[in-house]
């Protein structure tokens, strides 16, 4: 926004010099508070009665259309809050000069199915509202856009439990929206979007599969549970290139793979954490006069490598190791409070080791980045 298009508004140049500071981990309050504003992409409301009766997912499985048939629900008074977000520039030093922020990590040695268990209230600070995420990780860049096909693994069995976000596809699909993109390829920036207050009608159980065949009706359909009393669930969906994978396939970990996945989840990240804000305020209500801040909410977020594998595999076993340990260190640099974890457990205590000895001192995220890079080729 500018005056002239050579003379920037004083209000653009304070946020721009807040974008740069934001670098350094130094903001005020007021200052985090503009550079989460230039960093909100998109918002909407959508009422999910109105989204079920005008968006009927379109499934070309007749195994989903059937388990589709077995979940209806009225969807009544209830509401999506969908937002969209930038990129954000990754921070300088890690741990930050001063005190590192200290991120619960909790490992799940369950690869065959997500867990949606709530925080146990003993480890819930007092005084706190507890703000569950569950990161979903795809790889293609359009929102949830294998979950008409027969693909299923955990992302697809994901949108199964929460058939409305099914539906949701279907409307931005519709509506050629261009706020349906987890990452901007022609930019090669990620824009995790959101999603929150999502109802979870089932629990499926069954071992995840890359195609869905006929023979596994009768199994698949079986695993199937309707729940009596539907929860609710939040969202954040996250894509990495196609090329990412291409070059890890042909080059191995480069640098370029290590740190685009450490930026787009650290994006993610830094997104739960402004967006749980939101939502506290929300909650609070438009009346209320009590300030918010990051210091109210215990954030929680719920991912991971959920396919029923063991991950033997020497080049599966490192790629696990490098995915786990830069979401850690993703997690711990954008503030989040406790981190929930699925992988096998020789991965997974691998990557907790080498996360704890990063950490023992601060140095420029540079170096340990190129660090990171030269152990990567050994982990397996």
């Amino acid at each position: 926004r500018t005056h002239r298009d050579d003379e920037p508004t004083n209000d653009l140049m304070h946020a721009m010099q807040c974008l740069h500071k934001a670098q350094s981990q130094c903001l005020t309050q007021s200052e985090k508070q503009i550079v989460a504003g230039l960093r909100l992409l998109h918002r909407q409301t959508v009422s999910l009665e109105q989204l079920n009766a005008q968006y009927t997912p379109n499934y070309s499985c007749q195994i989903k259309q059937q388990i589709q048939a077995m979940l209806r629900h009225p969807y009544t008074a209830l509401e999506l809050e969908i937002s969209r977000w930038r990129e954000m520039p990754l921070p300088i030093y890690w741990p930050p000069i001063g005190q590192k922020p200290e991120t619960r990590i909790i490992p799940i040695y369950n690869t065959k199915r997500l867990s949606y268990a709530p925080l146990p209230q003993k480890d819930v600070p007092n005084g706190k509202k507890v703000i569950h995420w569950h990161m979903h990780s795809g790889r293609w860049p359009q929102l949830f856009a294998t979950a008409p096909t027969p693909d299923f693994r955990p992302p697809e069995m994901q949108v199964m439990e929460h058939p409305i976000l099914a539906s949701l596809r279907e409307m931005l699909v519709a509506t050629d929206s261009e706020h349906r993109v987890t990452y901007n390829e022609a930019r090669g920036e990620s824009t995790p979007i959101l999603i929150g207050g999502v109802p979870r009608l089932a629990h499926i159980v069954c071992k995840p599969t890359e195609k869905l065949r006929e023979e596994d009706a009768e199994s698949v359909l079986q695993s199937v549970t309707v729940l009596e009393a539907p929860s609710q669930s939040n969202m954040a969906v996250v894509s990495f290139p196609r090329e990412l994978y291409e070059l890890m396939k042909t080059e191995g970990y480069t640098l370029e793979v290590i740190v685009t996945g450490l930026r787009i989840l650290f994006s993610a990240f830094m997104a739960l954490q402004q967006e749980s804000i939101n939502e506290l305020r929300r909650h609070q209500g438009p009346w209320s006069r009590k300030p918010v801040s990051a210091q109210d909410v215990h954030i929680v977020v719920t991912t991971g490598t959920v396919d029923g594998d063991t991950g033997s595999a020497e080049g599966q076993r490192a790629e696990r190791v490098l995915k786990a340990l830069l979401t850690l260190l993703a997690a711990n640099m954008a503030g989040i409070h406790t981190l929930r974890y699925h992988l096998e457990r020789r991965s997974m205590q691998l990557a907790m080791e080498l996360f704890d000895e990063f950490g023992c001192s601060t140095v420029p995220l540079s170096q340990l980045l190129l660090r990171i890079h030269a152990l990567a080729p050994h982990w397996s």
